[in-house]
């Protein structure tokens, strides 16, 4: 969010701030609206991304905590699909001059044919960078993070945006896993921090319910929201 400033000094006319809000048009519009009134807390949504192709889980998990937060989906924002798609064509046609990229977005899927390769390339760095000082900025803006680590690979998004969490704006973290195998100890240093751990080799529906039920408990003592209620 970035301030800009307003007024007209010639005419005594007071300077006050604009707040800009970065807004992905594929969230919904109670969504939009939570975020103008204020009124719940919120969340932001971290999950193993590159890989995976069913975000089926996550959509129904952060249906389920909708009615009492507002839910920050980075995957919204489709330029890391970019990135991905980009990845993978240089594998394959690292000579060709133009691609065609297929997204998946919430209506369906969208296909850019002849893309050229060549734009893709001049822009490819700064569409990372983007993609990682985007996500960072949001969790900050956010209350508490939830990782939903839905998968027993390990995630380096995840990883950094736990620590980012955790180290640099002290928000604390929740995370569902659901497996028996332990994470790995560099992980857990993080997430001991907070004792926030939902696991168990049960149904992810149980543990959605869990950490629901615990943040329902937490989130009046939330540092950065207590703060301002």
């Amino acid at each position: 969010m970035n301030p800009v400033l307003c007024g007209d000094i010639s005419q005594n006319i007071p300077l006050f701030y604009i707040h800009e809000n970065v807004f992905g048009s594929l969230y919904r519009k109670t969504t939009f609206i939570d975020i103008l009134l204020g009124q719940k807390p919120r969340l932001y949504i971290s999950y193993r991304i590159t890989g995976e192709n069913d975000f089926s889980d996550v959509s129904r998990f952060i249906t389920k905590l909708s009615p009492y937060f507002v839910c920050i989906n980075p995957f919204s924002i489709k330029d890391w699909g970019l990135v991905t798609k980009y990845d993978s064509f240089l594998e394959v046609s690292a000579k060709a001059e133009v691609m065609d990229i297929e997204i998946e977005y919430q209506d369906g899927r969208k296909k850019f044919t002849d893309f050229p390769v060549r734009e893709i390339a001049s822009a490819i760095d700064q569409i990372r960078t983007q993609i990682v000082q985007r996500d960072l900025q949001i969790i900050t803006c956010t209350h508490a993070t939830v990782i939903y680590h839905n998968s027993a690979e390990p995630s380096y998004g995840v990883m950094n945006e736990l620590i980012h969490s955790v180290t640099n704006v002290s928000h604390p973290v929740y995370v569902i896993y659901p497996f028996k195998k332990r994470l790995s100890p560099f992980f857990e240093h993080y997430i001991l921090v907070n004792k926030n751990l939902i696991t168990g080799n049960s149904d992810i529906k149980a543990l959605e319910d869990k950490a629901l039920e615990m943040m329902l408990e937490d989130y009046p003592n939330w540092p950065t929201w207590s703060s301002v209620t």
